[in-house]
């Protein structure tokens, strides 16, 4: 008998540091806390740079966005290497809706690249980095764990000084 396949993310895991880091951002700027709300602005844009699980999006020889999951929005997948380059336009999205996304334009394709065909993840099936890079997530936690402690350490010392 063959295991079977759970659908859908594990229980376990916790994949909304963006949205956490944001909050603790917003609320130490509403108790006027600049210093600690500016490390967790610093935290947050290293986690959209250099953590968060995203697309390469740069643009493929089909001129479409690469749909290779890469970690942080600075990051590109095997084909894609020096492409990211300058500022990402907006184009329309696949799929029947067709929201709009980000795509990083080539300035040229030549004809080694465009003779070659970029392999692009199927649709069906999920592509994972987590095996190639682990430890992000234990980095995400230490850094949310050290924000969080700046922010207390913070909120302390205010209530001392009076």
């Amino acid at each position: 008998m063959g295991r079977k396949r759970r659908r859908g993310r594990r229980s376990g895991e916790f994949r909304s540091w963006g949205l956490l880091l944001s909050a603790l951002a917003v609320l130490s700027g509403l108790v006027r806390q600049w210093t600690t709300c500016a490390v967790w602005i610093g935290i947050l844009v290293v986690y959209f740079g250099a953590l968060r699980l995203t697309r390469c999006r740069v643009e493929t020889t089909k001129h479409l966005p690469c749909r290779w999951l890469v970690r942080g929005t600075i990051g590109t997948c095997k084909y894609h290497v020096g492409y990211k380059r300058g500022l990402p336009r907006l184009v329309r999205g696949s799929g029947f809706t067709g929201l709009p996304t980000f795509m990083w334009p080539r300035d040229h394709f030549d004809g080694a690249v465009s003779a070659r065909a970029e392999p692009q993840p199927g649709s069906g099936r999920a592509v994972t980095v987590k095996a190639a890079r682990p430890g992000y997530e234990r980095l995400t936690v230490a850094l949310t764990v050290g924000g969080f402690v700046v922010a207390v350490v913070g909120v302390v010392r205010d209530f001392v000084a009076g």
